[in-house]
């Protein structure tokens, strides 16, 4: 369900990163957090029937593949395993 996915991208923006960690990895974080919180805000915010069109469709999937970009630099700074992520599924 689209308002689902959106509500739990929201509900990103409650978080904030661990003050333990370095500085610049608190600001990625947070960046991060920030940009999957105003995509969930964004797409709550859009009729089913808006998000059928293309333009729509095209933006959206746009600032989808800058999440993915920014979830990759937090692994890749995090040092994460991207492999035993997906085994876990």
């Amino acid at each position: 369900n689209i308002r689902e996915l959106a509500a739990k991208l929201s509900s990103f923006g409650v978080r904030y990163a661990d003050p333990r960690l370095s500085v610049e990895g608190q600001q990625l974080l947070n960046r991060y957090y920030s940009q999957m919180k105003e995509l969930g805000l964004n797409l709550n915010n859009q009729s089913i029937e808006s998000l059928k069109g293309k333009e729509t469709y095209d933006i959206y999937m746009s600032d989808i593949k800058k999440g993915q970009m920014m979830q990759k630099k937090v692994f890749d700074y995090f040092k994460v395993n991207e492999g035993a992520l997906q085994q876990k599924k």
